[in-house]
């Protein structure tokens, strides 16, 4: 959503446009299930943490005209991390399932 976003003329203060961090569909897991089933996991919290700075760049991102390449690239990285903790996490789980 946030490139698309970025590609589109809008007006300043479009970061109002990217969901709270609690509200996309991603945070609300992570408020809910997701903090039952897995917050006592150390990979959980990395991808929290994760998860709220790509929030805060995205917003940071769309608040600015013309978009600093050094802050796309720290939202992509942060993007890339959230989808390595996630399979990290499905790594754990599955070990955990095995056990069990």
């Amino acid at each position: 959503k946030v490139e698309f976003l970025l590609t589109q003329e809008h007006q300043p203060g479009a970061g109002k446009d990217i969901p709270d961090v609690h509200r996309c569909r991603l945070g609300r897991w992570l408020s809910t299930q997701g903090q039952t089933a897995y917050g006592y996991l150390d990979i959980y919290a990395e991808l929290v943490r994760h998860h709220d700075t790509m929030h805060q760049l995205a917003t940071e991102l769309l608040g600015q005209r013309p978009t600093e390449p050094e802050l796309l690239q720290a939202f992509q990285e942060a993007g890339e991390q959230v989808l390595a903790d996630l399979q990290h996490l499905q790594q754990i789980v599955s070990r955990l399932r095995q056990i069990s």
